[in-house]
């Protein structure tokens, strides 16, 4: 036979099978009964375990208020990244039909080769008006060394499956036989 729960334990047991709303209420009162006794809003003064108590029953609270509330915010943070990479995916769709022919020669070279990520200067060379459309974005991350004319540059993941979608928009022309291949990003030194 198990022994009788105290009449604490009961009450404890009770605020964690509560709600968050019942929790932050209790956290909230707690709280304001704290307040009114430092304020002297009541005709006495609490006595030192009575204050105890309503500190522990406010930090008790605070927490199961928080942990309630903390898978919440997690979920609305990934449906807001979620919105974000739809949004992004629809103004691609609707720039590729005003693209330029540079643009397209990029976005072609770099479908053709399969290649996601590319270096080039820091301005992004020829793949600026790329970057200014967010089809291409810098890749370098905190902390790392690079070069001054080899900075990382990537299309995004959500932008590439867009365009591998379209890839019969951006068709590709390899150089000429003992034409040296160049990449269509990299402004060269002689047009500076």
């Amino acid at each position: 036979m198990s022994p009788e729960p105290s009449g604490w334990l009961t009450v404890f047991r009770a605020i964690l099978d509560s709600s968050v709303w019942k929790t932050s209420a209790l956290a909230v009162a707690a709280g304001l009964i704290l307040y009114g006794n430092g304020k002297r809003w009541f005709p006495v003064v609490f006595e030192p375990w009575a204050i105890e108590v309503l500190i522990v029953t406010l930090v008790v609270c605070i927490c199961l208020s928080l942990v309630a509330v903390i898978p919440n915010i997690v979920s609305m943070v990934k449906r807001a990244d979620l919105w974000n990479v739809h949004r992004a995916k629809h103004l691609v769709n609707d720039c590729i039909p005003h693209l330029t022919a540079k643009e397209r020669e990029i976005i072609a070279y770099l479908l053709d080769q399969n290649q996601r990520m590319f270096e080039t200067t820091p301005d992004g060379g020829y793949a600026s008006t790329l970057i200014s459309k967010a089809i291409v974005a810098c890749a370098v991350q905190p902390g790392q060394q690079v070069r001054a004319y080899a900075v990382p540059f990537e299309v995004p993941k959500h932008v590439w499956n867009v365009l591998l979608k379209r890839k019969a928009e951006f068709p590709f022309e390899p150089p000429e036989p003992g034409q040296r291949r160049t990449f269509p990003w990299a402004i060269t030194w002689e047009l500076g």
